[in-house]
């Protein structure tokens, strides 16, 4: 008997320190690097980047990533809840954050919203990341803006542009929010923003003030979803 209870005893101190193993908690760091091209965007202060016809001036950019998942394969294996991360290029703490996931977790893929989900919009005004004052949000009719960029185009012509892009809306037809699938096999997951890839994409002449819920703002939103890449 006393043999039994021994072999009992090691059972059940390796089962629990199987459950600890499981559950035990890891980080997963996820990084953003902008970029317009193949130059690299250290700060936004008075800083042109030159393509072969215009020079541009990036001025400011944010965006919203919520809804955080990590999948194997087309399997979801972990979640974030309720958190909204504000990243913006002038902010040097904004462009990294930690994941908390288990140890043992295998994932070789990431999904994320690009903007805020309608029933967090409805909601109204919230705090944190997604206080008015971060300059985020229009209205509670209009919601939150998902995707702000601006800055100054100098075209060929030597005519200066100004071009501001606020992409946001979550009422029917004009929902802003976009979901972003990436390959991401490693506890550091680093990601390019390049804006070269949206404002080469944008007839800058036709399209260079959208503020507000609208059809060119979903037009444009489809195409931001591209600027994203794994280093």
């Amino acid at each position: 008997m006393k043999w039994f209870a021994h072999i009992a005893w090691l059972s059940f101190m390796m089962q629990g320190s199987f459950v600890f193993a499981q559950n035990h908690p890891d980080k997963v760091n996820v990084s953003f690097e902008f970029c317009y091209g193949d130059l690299k965007i250290p700060d936004l202060s008075n800083e042109l980047w030159v393509n072969a016809e215009d020079s541009i001036s990036i001025e400011a950019c944010r965006f919203y990533v919520s809804n955080l998942k990590l999948l194997q394969g087309e399997i979801l294996v972990w979640q974030e809840q309720d958190l909204y991360h504000l990243i913006d290029a002038s902010v040097t703490s904004s462009l990294h954050f930690d994941l908390d996931v288990p140890s043992n977790l295998l994932f070789n893929q990431l999904s994320f919203d690009l903007g805020i989900d309608s029933l967090t919009n409805v909601q109204g005004a919230l705090g944190g990341n997604l206080d008015p004052t971060q300059g985020m949000y229009w209205a509670w009719q209009s919601g939150y803006i998902n995707f702000k960029l601006e800055g100054k185009k100098i075209l060929s012509d030597a005519l200066s542009q100004d071009f501001q892009f606020h992409l946001g809306g979550y009422h029917f037809p004009f929902n802003a929010c976009r979901q972003i699938l990436l390959p991401a096999d490693d506890r550091s997951i680093k990601m390019k923003v390049n804006l070269q890839r949206l404002i080469e994409s944008v007839d800058m002449k036709t399209h260079h003030h959208i503020m507000s819920p609208c059809y060119e703002a979903m037009q444009i939103s489809d195409k931001v979803v591209h600027i994203f890449s794994m280093k």
